[in-house]
Parts: structure tokens; C-alpha cells; sequence
């Protein structure tokens, strides 16, 4: 079988050196030119290894192959770097995990024979500093010898706990030597019988324990953990304070048996060093904060399965005149995903695993992408019924310079009129947005596209954000509006971004307006404009478009 490497840098020269020595081996390769472009190649297509540089605009190779660690663990990671610091260097191998750390510059035979090296312990299912067994070796090794159906089995998922620390301490040697103990006391003869181990990536172990329960599993992590404490390294040897925390979880019939219970154990593991590290936690369906997390691993899979399938959707509001609701000016797109049963799911309720597992920005640019593709062929009938499109764009995209370009390069490609697209950022993202990223949207507005700030007055002194950026419109969060007709407070707090906005010639937009007595309130106020129920829940994009197109030409035809 031919492995897949994929080489990340952003000097074109050295990247197409690479490729043109490394194409004698026997890999196929794949180049990226950036850390977001690498990684919408990983999440499209299966990599044995990435070979990234450090130093790239926009995001580090740490940060990338940290990424890769997290949702890859099985992919082979290797850092260029020109300045091999001690602060890269344990970031690096703390963070990323990484298997080899290359000084630039250096002759491509040493990439090679790194990759090598890593391709082989791959093939062999075997982890090249302990001899254990890799993720990938254990997957086999127990469709070989363990039967899900032969009763008891549990498994531990095992990390150990600042390791960075005693690297910082002791050295690198101090820290691989504490790797290399901790696998030694996986090898023990007081194991059960049958015992499988494996070392999932730098810090990280698994146990699968045949014909033992959870209170088995509970007991042995208790007896590794009072053995790890006693670790010594370095001669003369020196005790090393090693904690290490654990989660458990029983394995049950099904398919993808053993990839269930290890996604479960780590879950509980994580939960283990969320709530202090050096303990042993068990996977409860019962626990909310660890369904959260398990939540969010299950809706990670599913983004990704969707980014590859293109199963995304988009919907579209409307936003009407709050003096004469019946002038459409324009809709909100709004992301929807299709479900596994053909339903179709609000983005609204997997954000948290797309923030956590950093795939926002490949959202992103798929929603301006295809809303782009969309847009295009309506623009004059968009200019000519004055509608402006709204699109939002997260706070992670709005800090990458390679974002904003991909979309002043879609905007541009479009052929659609600035007037007819307003972009949407959260009033978070404003107020964290600053230096060359708030320059760069700043020359995008100059362009003539227009910026709204969303959930404005849920911020820390909103009214200072409106200098920082050319905003054009402020969407006024729905917790005002909502409680609007019972709270004073709301409706003051609402007043008083009204006037603020009509000074610097801002428009207004209500969100979450559900009922006509709201909409009334509203523009007695003197807000601009609505969105909500009241007027009209998402519908399909190229619906909307359609009836819009239908309207205007019966309109043109009168």
C-alpha cells in the first residue's frame, strides 16, 4: 500500500524541492501551502504523514499538527523549523506530539529518512520509542485476537499530566525517559492475562482489558497511578513528581466496537484532567459535562463527514422595513446541515464542536463559496429590488489574512454589487479584532462591502466598538427583544442603541421578532428594521431566490 504524505510550507522553492526529491520514494504526495488549506485537504482526504514547516502566516506548524493530533492521532507528524528554540521545541512536542523536529535548512534526504521512519512504525503497527502498539496495530491486533462478544472487556485511556513541566525541568531526555517508564509499567506481569497496550500518541497509552469489569479497571488504574509516582530518572536517579490521569468506559457488542470504547474512555479521561488532573474517571451517560464533550466528538465526525460530502445547506430569513413589514429588504443565510436520517439540522446545534475542533473556518469558506455561487446569477435582480444579503463570518476567519483574501477574491468573482452584501460578525469578534486584522477588514469595507455587528449590547462597553470598525449596521441581540414588552431595561437598552446608531448614521435590526406587538414596540422606537417569526421563518436559498426572481419579473412584466 502506497502512503500518503503531505508536505506544508509556505516557501514555494523548498516546497517544490521537496516534492521533486521525495518523488523517487514510494509515496504519493500532496503539497499545501498553508496550515487552513493542509488542513481541508485532511479533512477531505486520508494522509499517513504531514511534513509541515513552523513558521507560516496565519497559523504555526504546532498549532496545525496539534489539530492533526487531535483529529488524526493515527497521521505521522514531523516540524521544519529555521529557529529551533527550547520554547518551539517543547511546544512542539508537548502540544503537536510530534515525531521528528528537522532544523532548516537541510538536504531532503533527511525529511526523507524521517518520513521513513515514521511510514515504517506505521506499517508495523508499531510505536518506534516503547514497542507498543500504535493505534493502528491495536485496531488489528484486537479484530485478531479479541471477540466482542466474548463477555467482560474494558478499557483504560490513560494521559500523562504536564509533561511540558517535566520537560521544562528535567529535559527532554528527563521527559521521554518518564514516556518510556510509563510504558515499562504497562508491561508488568501483575497485568491481567491477555492484556492489550498500546501508546496512542506522545503522552497519551490505551489498555483493552479482556474479561475484566469496570471495578478491575478501576483498581488497576489506581495501582498505575501509585506506581507512576514513583518514577525516578537521570543518574543519579531523581524522583519526577508523574501524575497521570484516567478514564475508563466498558465495551459494548456493536459496530466499531473498540473504536466506541476508546472514544468514550478518553472522553472520561479528559473529563479526568478537566476537574484536576491525576484522577480516575468512568464514562457516564449520566455525566452532562462529559455527554458534552462526547457531544461534541460525535458532532466533529459528523461536520467532517459533511465538509466531505458537501451535505450543507443554506436557508435564508428574511429582514422586512419595520415601517411597512411587507418590504422584504433583504435576507440573513443561515447555515443547515443534512442529518444522517435526511432531516435537516440547525448549525446552531453543533457550534461548540466546531469551535473546539477548530473546523469553523473551513465552514466558512464553504457558506461564502457556495453563497457566492448562488448570489451570482441574481445579482442585478438583487441591485435593481435593493436587497442585501447578509453572511456571517466567524471570529477565527476574520484573524486569518488568507480568509479575508479568499473572500474579497469570491466577493470580487461574484460580479454582485457591495450594496447588495452585508457581512456579519459578532460584536465579540469586533472587540478581539485588532491590528493587521482589523486593517485588512477595514481595506475590505474600503472596497465598498458593507460590515454589520450582531448580538450588539451583549459586549464590554459596545458603544466604543463602533469607532474601531467602518460598521454599517447593528443588529441589536435578541435578549432585548425578546423580553422587550415586560422589561424596562430592555426597552431603555434598546432606546438607547437606537440613538447612538442614528448619530452615526448606522441602520438598526431587531432580532428574534416573534409576534406583531413586538414589531409595533420596536418601531416606536425607532428601530430600522426586523427579523424574527413575525415575518418569516428560514427557508431554502435557492427558493428564496427563485420567488424573488418570479416577483420581480411579474413586477417587470405589469
Amino acid at each position: 500500500m502506497r502512503r500518503r504524505v503531505l508536505l506544508v510550507d509556505d516557501d514555494s522553492d523548498f516546497l517544490q524541492l521537496l516534492r521533486t526529491r521525495l518523488k523517487r520514494e514510494p509515496y504519493d504526495l500532496l503539497t499545501a501551502s498553508s496550515a487552513r488549506s493542509a488542513l481541508e485537504i485532511l479533512r477531505k482526504e486520508v494522509v499517513d504523514v504531514v511534513v509541515t514547516d513552523e513558521n507560516m502566516p496565519g497559523m504555526s506548524g504546532t498549532d496545525l499538527l496539534a489539530i492533526v493530533a487531535s483529529e488524526f492521532p493515527a497521521c505521522g507528524r514531523i516540524i521544519l523549523t529555521r529557529h529551533a528554540t527550547v520554547d518551539i521545541a517543547v511546544r512542539a512536542v508537548n502540544k503537536a506530539r510530534i515525531a521528528s523536529l528537522i532544523l532548516k535548512p537541510c538536504d531532503p534526504a533527511v525529511v526523507g529518512d524521517a518520513i521513513d521512519k515514521v511510514v515504517g512504525a506505521l506499517a508495523l503497527g508499531v510505536d518506534p520509542t516503547t514497542g507498543m502498539h500504535t493505534r493502528r496495530g491495536l485496531e488489528e491486533t484486537f479484530g485478531m485476537r479479541v471477540r466482542a462478544d466474548d463477555g467482560l472487556c474494558s478499557v483504560i485511556y490513560m494521559d500523562i499530566d504536564r509533561l511540558h513541566v517535566i520537560n521544562q525541568v528535567h529535559g527532554f531526555g528527563g521527559g521521554d525517559e518518564v514516556i518510556r517508564r510509563v510504558a515499562d509499567l504497562l508491561a508488568q506481569s501483575w497485568l491481567p492475562r491477555g492484556v492489550l497496550r498500546a501508546r496512542m500518541s506522545g503522552d497519551q497509552f490505551a489498555i483493552v482489558l479482556p474479561g475484566c469489569g469496570i471495578d478491575a479497571a478501576r483498581a488497576l488504574s489506581r495501582r498505575l497511578q501509585a506506581e507512576a509516582a514513583r518514577i525516578s530518572v537521570g543518574s543519579p536517579p531523581r524522583v519526577v513528581d508523574v501524575s497521570i490521569s484516567f478514564g475508563i468506559a466498558m465495551m459494548r457488542q456493536g459496530p466499531d466496537t473498540l473504536a466506541h470504547a476508546l472514544a468514550e474512555a478518553e472522553v472520561a479521561c479528559r473529563g479526568a484532567k478537566d476537574r484536576g488532573h491525576n484522577r480516575v474517571e468512568q464514562y457516564d451517560t449520566n455525566d452532562t459535562s462529559l455527554m458534552r464533550r462526547h457531544g461534541d466528538v460525535i458532532a466533529a465526525g459528523l461536520l467532517r463527514e459533511a465538509i466531505k460530502a458537501d451535505d450543507f445547506l443554506l436557508h435564508a430569513q428574511p429582514i422586512v422595513s419595520l415601517s411597512d413589514t411587507s418590504v422584504v429588504c433583504g435576507y440573513e443565510l443561515l447555515l443547515r446541515m443534512r442529518g444522517k436520517d435526511g432531516n435537516t439540522v440547525s448549525a446552531a446545534e453543533i457550534i461548540s464542536a466546531a469551535n473546539r475542533y477548530q473546523l469553523i473556518p473551513s465552514i466558512d469558506r464553504w457558506v461564502v463559496q457556495h453563497a457566492m455561487r448562488k448570489l451570482g446569477p441574481h445579482r442585478a435582480t438583487l441591485l435593481q429590488r435593493g436587497m442585501c444579503m447578509s453572511i456571517n463570518i466567524s471570529g477565527q476567519s476574520i484573524g486569518d489574512p488568507e480568509f479575508l483574501s479568499f473572500l474579497a477574491q469570491q466577493l470580487s468573482r461574484s460580479g454582485l454589487d457591495p450594496s447588495s452584501v452585508m457581512l456579519e460578525i459578532t460584536e465579540q469578534t469586533a472587540i478581539a479584532t485588532r491590528g493587521d486584522a482589523a486593517d485588512r477588514l477595514r481595506k475590505l469595507c474600503g472596497s465598498g462591502w458593507r460590515l454589520a455587528l450582531d448580538d450588539f449590547g451583549t459586549g464590554t462597553n459596545s458603544f466604543s466598538n463602533l469607532k474601531e470598525l467602518p460598521v454599517s449596521r447593528i443588529k441589536i441581540d435578541g435578549s432585548f427583544v425578546l423580553d422587550l414588552l415586560t422589561s424596562r431595561r430592555s426597552a431603555a437598552t434598546v432606546q438607547a442603541i437606537v440613538q447612538l446608531a442614528k448619530g452615526e448614521g448606522i441602520d438598526t435590526v431587531a432580532e428574534f421578532v416573534e409576534t406583531p406587538a413586538i414589531a409595533q414596540k420596536l418601531r416606536v422606537l425607532g428601530v430600522d428594521f426586523g427579523q424574527g417569526y413575525a415575518f418569516g421563518k428560514p427557508e431554502p436559498l435557492d427558493s428564496v431566490l427563485a420567488g424573488v426572481r418570479a416577483e420581480f419579473m411579474s413586477k417587470a412584466a405589469r
